[in-house]
Parts: structure tokens; sequence; C-alpha cells
């Protein structure tokens, strides 16, 4: 009789539980892989900022307002720790989120242009 009695109450559950096992792997998944490198673009540095990621005025955060190929501008964080200035020719890798599909970009090379 007590068989018969969870039967019910297993089936109503069993949506919930799959629900949650979805929504836990896709966190999981997130958190794993947070974004992946989908290109490389290449444009001209039109100017350089300085942020302070800190208290300590050493520390700096540097983004380049880079006009790409194309025409479109974006604000790329420098990651390279050559000097950079505008004018310079830029390789730029373009990062998506995985799942909110949200672009971020990364100045990752700059040289003269000749």
């Amino acid at each position: 009789m007590e068989a018969k009695e969870r039967a019910p109450w297993i089936r109503s559950a069993t949506p919930y539980v799959i629900i949650a096992a979805l929504v836990l792997s896709s966190l999981w998944f997130s958190v794993r892989n947070p974004s992946k490198q989908v290109a490389e673009m290449s444009g001209i540095i039109e100017a350089v900022t300085f942020r302070g990621a800190s208290d300590d005025p050493r520390v700096s955060e540097r983004t380049a307002v880079i006009r790409l190929a194309d025409g479109t501008i974006v604000q790329a964080h420098i990651v390279t720790p050559l000097r950079v200035h505008s004018g310079q020719r830029a390789k730029v890798a373009v990062y998506e989120q995985v799942l909110s599909a949200e672009r971020t970009y990364e100045l990752v090379e700059a040289r003269d242009s000749n």
C-alpha cells in the first residue's frame, strides 16, 4: 500500500528534478567554461586609457579604443606588457561568453604601422 501512495508523488516531482539537474549542469558548465575565443581581428589604436585597478598607483588597468578594419570601434583590455600608443596596428582577440553570448575584446599585439 505504501508503494502505491509514493508513486504519484514521484511522478509529480520528476519534472522538478529534471529541471534542477539542467540548471545545475548549466551553472557548472558556465563556471568551467566562462568564455571562449571566437575570432582575431586587426585595426588601428585610436586612444589608450588608464584606470587604477587598486589603491597602488603602479598598478593600472589599460584599455584601448580600436577602430577595426570594418570601421567598428571597440574598447579592448590591453593584455600585452608592451608600450601601446595611438596610431599603432593592433591585433585583437574576441571572446564570447558561453551562456550570454556577450563579446569582450583583448588587445594582444600592438606594433607601429609602416
